[in-house]
């Protein structure tokens, strides 16, 4: 009896630990908007927008003098914009960080880096994306393709991406972020993360959302700390860091 005793508080325990583990499943947002066919999450924790894009999206490299993304989507008719993967150099004179290639045309070389670990490639005709390790990458030279090397993996298959996230540079440190996300219907989800949270911490919070509940979830990191910037045409006062002069954006129209 001393035993059976003893294993009660373990055993209620346990219960409430699924208990409130079942509790954090299918998070809703605490306010959700609507620009055209696209879909906006807005979530107090992380101070986080998530804007669920109605098709595809472009990806936008200005290498040479690059003009703030409130500016470039404004002239290229952006409902929305966000700054896009890594780049080495200036503003005034960049290069991708690691693969890029647009349309059958390679700007920069595929980087070896335990930072931008996969490559993001969308076919447009086919209208699939995937997220591939770079050390399994084979070039195609599609002329139908958008190519370009971003990284650390955050969550592969629903799963954190615990292996990729410690192996980068800055997944376990506390940074602002910007994230693409994929679900299986092939639709694209542009992340934007205004308080500093580690890789692993924010990829956990993202698997109990309810937007990508009964789907498969796959999020990738892109650029972060001061070039996380987000531009929203119809809801001015979403904008976040609109001003930044960045060299690579990704923008939905």
């Amino acid at each position: 009896m001393k035993y059976c005793a003893n294993l009660i508080p373990v055993l209620s325990f346990i219960i409430f630990t699924k208990y409130f583990l079942a509790l954090q499943i299918d998070i809703n947002p605490d306010q959700s908007l609507k620009d055209d066919e696209h879909q906006i999450s807005i979530y107090e924790k992380y101070s986080m927008t998530i804007i669920s894009i109605a098709d595809t999206f472009d990806f936008v490299f200005i290498p040479q003098n690059a003009k703030s993304i409130k500016s470039v989507a404004k002239k290229g008719n952006y409902k929305i914009m966000i700054n896009g993967s890594f780049f080495s150099g200036t503003r005034l004179a960049a290069r991708h960080a690691g693969w890029l290639s647009l349309f059958g045309k390679t700007y920069s070389p595929i980087g070896k880096d335990r930072q931008v670990s996969h490559i993001f490639r969308y076919h447009l005709d086919e209208k699939k994306a995937n997220l591939i390790p770079y050390q399994k990458f084979i070039p195609t030279g599609d002329n139908r393709s958008i190519e370009f090397q971003t990284g650390p993996l955050v969550v592969d298959s629903n799963r954190v991406a615990q292996k990729y996230i410690a192996e980068s540079i800055n997944g376990l440190s506390k940074h602002t972020r910007t994230l693409l996300a994929i679900t299986d219907q092939q639709h694209f989800h542009f992340i934007t993360v205004r308080e500093r949270v580690s890789l692993d911490e924010l990829g956990n919070y993202l698997t109990t959302l309810a937007i990508f509940a009964n789907q498969r979830l796959d999020v990738v990191n892109l650029d972060g700390g001061p070039s996380v910037a987000l531009y929203v045409e119809k809801y001015p006062e979403l904008n976040y860091n609109a001003d930044a002069r960045l060299p690579i954006l990704l923008g939905a129209k």
